[in-house]
């Protein structure tokens, strides 16, 4: 959800990279990520689906409203206590960054660094498996669930 909000309400600075963002907006992108995430709860109960695939989470927006600005929220602190997921999956460090036009390039160290700290923000989690292989998903997935 948060590149939607950014496409739509937050000024890009001078070089085109990264966007304006304050703590205001990452509030905004938890809200409404959110509201995403129980909408595909609320249709994948009336379509008999047997799981939602969600790609982040408040961890994750949390990460970045602390990288970019510096700064906490109590109301995405707040959120990342109450989320609750049955799998979280941490996927690999892709080998090369993918340079969308959104985003700050960091150096490959800069960017392990990075993914490190995060990986930390979850190791406390009891429903969290980190991949070493990609290839392994659907292992993961079956050995859970099925």
């Amino acid at each position: 959800y948060g590149r939607i909000y950014c496409e739509v309400n937050a000024p890009m600075n001078e070089d085109g990279i990264d966007y304006f963002l304050t703590k205001q907006d990452f509030e905004n992108i938890a809200i409404g990520h959110n509201r995403l995430v129980q909408n595909a709860y609320i249709k994948a109960i009336k379509t008999n689906k047997e799981f939602v695939v969600v790609d982040t989470d408040h961890i994750v927006t949390n990460n970045f409203l602390n990288r970019y600005l510096g700064e906490s929220s109590e109301l995405v602190d707040q959120m990342c206590r109450s989320q609750h997921y049955d799998l979280i999956i941490f996927l690999p460090l892709l080998e090369e960054f993918e340079d969308d036009g959104t985003r700050r390039l960091y150096s490959q160290d800069e960017r392990v660094k990075q993914y490190n700290e995060l990986l930390e923000k979850y190791k406390h989690l009891k429903n969290v498996v980190v991949l070493k292989n990609i290839n392994r998903i659907t292992e993961v997935i079956n050995e859970r669930f099925y």
